[in-house]
């Protein structure tokens, strides 16, 4: 429906039946009922074409999701996409335990990921909204996931969440597979068996592509591009998973504009149904294999359609320069190493490289340098590079070290920071540096990396974490466990875990225990990489997160620390009164520390207490919820496919990481790269 359905279908009325909308918004259908369903519609659209320019210059205030829609208990296909719905999806709604299609994409939808409790959902579409936050850990091949958890999760064909801001790691990993060590299958993690389409696209999402995607056995789509993810593509995705496993059915594949590493492999040839593959705008090196090349892949896309028979028709080799990292690529006649990248998007090839001193201007500007604590570190453009506090040079000019701790640094590592070839010890910490830690700094012979006390996001890139010498990685005695000697921890801590110097330490005797990455109490007490502290309180002997603590357990600690406390003081009391008697000595008035103020602190709720209350009809706080379509593999690529009542607010998940992010969603923003439509899924 390409019409404001809360208006269409009179749902402005509360509970009690009673109509609170403003006139504008009242139903369409005359109070005579002169006009059918279809003028209905027709008068709708036309009245927003004729508001749309003031919608252009104002703020566009939406309906919200109309509430009494969770009364239809038997509706099975729910589509509001193109709405412009404001808020959360109500409670009731989330409850519906028919529904088969839910699609409420491109609205203006907030809040966290929604969990439905249909049985028999076959869609769900959210695309296109202001939802965030992260994932639940259990959502997707978790041992504990059952019918019980998220019955959805058995019938889903479509899960669509593209062209929003979540974050953190998709929730699937090896440790928790769909697979016991024997090979045979966990009996309660049969769900996503169905899936076929699989769209992460234009988040925020980092950490690695989880291995457990090659157990979805008919997945024909997978689009996980313009998101945050490292590591290398995992071979699960073209040789499947478990026993007797067979490639994917794979027809689309999405990676392109992430931060992938490593080679493309030639498995990746052996899909058997593959039409469309991106990779390009991540960090891979070496060839496209030809294998690859050989299948015509790509056609729908490239301009130049004999490229589909090129390996330029996936990405262009390095040392080029393409705007969409695909053919037509030009070829950069110095090898400089600045595109030292397959399918690197860049409209002109740089000759000239890279000097130390743009290196150092581009990360001071990044950084923020005009706002760093210590003005003395204040930094001049152009200025040499071996002149500038924080700098040191080995004897030839070449920058060793930068080391630049608690000087309110914002912003992000830059990657061009590995060209500087020299460079051994990099020193950030304690600084309000945000983004991800940079693969490319494994090009360069670090020694010391020191990240401790920052907001780094994500994980430390797998090809970084095989690095040696960083921190003594990969250098200890042979009676150390391997895991140990080779370890991202060695690099940084890993969220939700701390040491006193925010990373770990091999032991290098049998005397030595080195230092471990210890959990915190909650996961979310230490938010981000390479945390020397956790956020956690002691009350009573038992740790508490500062800022979100579960209900019920502050319930239970500050009774019992309250009780204790009012029993000692009593107890105090009694024993203060019977001394004052033998001494003779009875005073009147108030003793000075007469009562106990215990300051609990902020809390939100963090449970799932709220699905069964049936009385509530209020919008799930956790969740911005949206619907899906009845089609499969229909793509949304940007720029995105426009309704013509579009107010032009074109706003993605890069709005909300920073100026640099912006200007790169602007200079890199793609063509659309599909339009292909598999059968209904209905």
């Amino acid at each position: 429906m390409d019409f404001y359905v809360k208006s269409l279908l009179g749902l402005d009325a509360d509970e009690d039946g009673e109509d609170k909308s403003e006139s504008e918004e009242s139903p369409i259908v005359g109070e005579k009922g002169a006009r059918d369903l279809e003028d209905a519609v027709s008068f709708t659209k036309q009245r927003q074409r004729a508001n749309a320019v003031a919608r252009r210059e104002s703020v566009t205030v939406g309906p919200s999701f109309p509430t009494q829609l969770g009364k239809l208990e038997t509706l099975r296909f729910l589509s509001l996409s193109n709405n412009r719905i404001q808020g959360t999806i109500p409670l009731s709604v989330l409850k519906l335990p028919n529904l088969a299609i839910f699609d409420v994409s491109s609205n203006d939808l907030v809040g966290e990921f929604p969990h439905l409790k249909s049985e028999s959902l076959r869609i769900l579409d959210l695309s296109k909204n202001r939802l965030s936050g992260r994932l639940d850990e259990e959502l997707f091949g978790h041992p504990d996931v059952g019918r019980y958890t998220a019955p959805y999760l058995f019938t889903l064909v479509k899960f669509d969440i593209s062209h929003n801001a979540f974050e953190g790691t998709i929730p699937l990993s090896g440790t928790s597979g769909f697979y016991k060590p024997d090979g045979s299958r966990h009996l309660s993690e049969e769900s996503l068996q169905q899936l076929q389409y699989f769209d992460v696209g234009y988040n925020l999402f980092s950490g690695t592509i989880p291995n457990n995607i090659g157990n979805f056995q008919k997945l024909s789509g997978l689009f996980l591009e313009h998101n945050n993810f490292v590591g290398t593509i995992p071979k699960s995705i073209y040789r499947g998973s478990g026993r007797g496993a067979n490639p994917l059915p794979l027809v689309q594949l999405f990676l392109q504009q992430n931060q992938l590493s490593g080679t493309i492999h030639e498995g990746l040839a052996t899909l058997p149904n593959l039409k469309e593959i991106y990779v390009d705008g991540n960090k891979f090196t070496g060839k496209v294999p030809s294998s690859l090349c050989d299948l015509e892949l790509n056609g729908q896309f490239l301009e130049d359609k004999s490229a589909a028979s090129r390996c330029d028709g996936i990405s262009c080799p390095v040392n080029s320069a393409s705007r969409e990292g695909v053919a037509p690529c030009r070829r950069c006649p110095n090898d400089n190493g600045v595109h030292r990248y397959l399918g690197q998007h860049d409209n002109e090839c740089r000759d000239d490289g890279l000097n130390q001193e743009e290196i150092l201007d581009l990360f001071y500007n990044e950084t923020h340098g005009d706002e760093w604590n210590d003005a003395t570190y204040a930094w001049e453009i152009g200025e040499p590079a071996c002149e500038r506090k924080g700098v040191q040079c080995n004897g030839n000019g070449a920058v060793t070290n930068i080391t630049l701790p608690s000087l309110g640094l914002r912003g992000p590592i830059i990657p061009e920071l590995s060209y500087l070839t020299r460079l051994r010890t990099l020193d950030l910490r304690h600084n309000e540096l945000t983004g991800f830690l940079p693969s490319d700094l494994r090009f360069i012979n670090l020694e010391n990396l020191d990240i401790r006390g920052t907001r780094l996001s994500g994980v430390v890139p797998p090809l970084l974490c095989i690095k040696e010498q960083v921190n003594g990685n990969g250098v200890g005695p042979q009676d150390v466990d391997f895991n140990r000697i080779y370890s991202c921890d060695n690099f940084a801590c890993p969220r939700g875990t701390y040491s006193s110097i925010g990373r770990a330490i091999i032991p290098q005797g049998a005397d030595d225990p080195g230092v471990e990455c210890a959990p915190c109490f909650d996961s979310d007490a230490a938010l981000y990489l390479g945390s020397d502290k956790c956020t956690d309180v002691t009350i009573a002997g038992m740790q508490l997160r500062k800022e979100d603590i579960m209900q019920d357990a502050v319930k239970s600690i500050s009774a019992l620390v309250l009780v204790a406390g009012v029993v000692g003081y009593a107890l105090a009391k009694v024993k203060g009164r019977r001394r004052a008697v033998l001494d003779g000595n009875c005073r009147d008035g108030k003793d000075e520390h007469e009562g106990i103020i215990l300051s609990t602190p902020a809390r939100r709720l963090s449970d799932d207490s709220s699905f069964d209350d049936e009385d509530s009809d209020d919008s799930y706080e956790r969740s911005g919820n949206s619907f899906g379509s009845p089609r499969l593999l229909q793509r949304w690529m940007s720029p995105t496919t426009r309704s013509p009542l579009d107010d032009g607010d074109d706003w993605t998940a890069s709005d909300s990481v920073g100026d640099r992010g912006r200007r790169q969603a602007q200079e890199l923003r793609e063509f659309s790269r599909s339009r292909s439509v598999l059968p209904d899924v209905i």
